[in-house]
């Protein structure tokens, strides 16, 4: 069974826009089950209060959601017992037609790795995690990866966003995802048990260190852009990687309401040298090239 993370590199980069996008190209539905690390498919950002994307699943499809949050037309399959106060109970729902779901999950990495244990028991060949940037806990079980990339962010240069951060952010998750090889020689790193922030590494650095072994990639505590810094000064191995499946370029810029044309002519020009899919405008949805 694989486990498929779609981590967004910051609120509103297009996480579940790029699972709708993986949705209608994901194959027999009975063989899988969509589910969230938060909150996903809500009309409105709880936090910000603008629209968000639906996500509209076929028939047969199986997610995990909050009781609370059951699908109108479902079939209970399994009680996860991860409970919430304000939500329910978590169940395993089967779809018996199309229709638009919230997807609500575990916050907690036990309560995660239970449910993943969980489904193993079914004939799933896939499990889709919709992620977020402040939760990374999605590297811990997953067995494959979307990056998910849009202008939001990086900050504003006058009328423009800042390409050339924004195409340094992508190659940085390219390297340490693609070039990350488990390391097998210990001797030769400095293994770090917990996570590491820019300050962590800049008191590595100091004093010499030039590597390090981290668990996996949910170990680093980093913005994108102290990210970019990083790499170029510290070489990251980690114990398990998932597979980095592609980089999702999303030109859309959500907070100036607009399909940022300069953005998509870039990552077109980065596709050539890295894995990445440019999200296209056609018919008012994203789609790839």
């Amino acid at each position: 069974m694989e486990v498929i993370f779609f981590y967004g590199l910051a609120k509103n980069a297009g996480k579940t826009t790029t699972l709708n996008w993986y949705t209608r190209r994901a194959g027999d539905p009975s063989r899988k089950a969509f589910m969230s690390i938060g909150w996903d498919g809500e009309s409105f950002d709880h936090l910000f209060g603008h629209s968000k994307p639906s996500i509209e699943l076929p028939p047969n499809t199986s997610i995990v959601t909050f009781s609370k949050f059951a699908p109108a037309h479902g079939e209970e399959l399994l009680d996860l017992k991860v409970n919430s106060p304000f939500f329910g109970t978590l169940k395993l729902f089967r779809l018996k037609r199309r229709e638009k779901v919230q997807l609500v999950g575990p916050n907690k990495l036990v309560d995660l790795k239970r449910v993943i244990d969980k489904l193993k028991s079914f004939s799933y060949s896939e499990v889709i995690i919709d992620g977020a940037v402040d939760r990374r806990i999605g590297f811990e079980v997953a067995t494959r990866v979307f990056i998910v990339i849009s202008p939001i962010i990086v900050p504003l240069r006058g009328e423009d966003r800042d390409y050339q951060l924004l195409s340094e952010i992508a190659k940085a998750y390219h390297q340490i995802l693609s070039n990350s090889k488990i390391s097998h020689n210990f001797q030769e790193v400095t293994a770090i048990p917990g996570g590491v922030t820019s300050d962590t590494l800049e008191s590595l650095w100091r004093r010499g260190v030039k590597e390090v072994l981290l668990e996996n990639p949910s170990k680093l505590v980093l913005e994108p852009s102290e990210l970019v810094i990083w790499v170029r000064r510290i070489g990251f191995r980690f114990k398990q990687v998932p597979k980095l499946e592609a980089i999702i370029w999303n030109p859309f810029d959500i907070e100036r309401g607009m399909y940022d044309l300069k953005a998509k002519a870039i990552g077109e020009e980065l596709s050539k040298q890295l894995p990445i899919i440019v999200l296209e405008l056609v018919n008012h949805q994203l789609e790839s090239a």
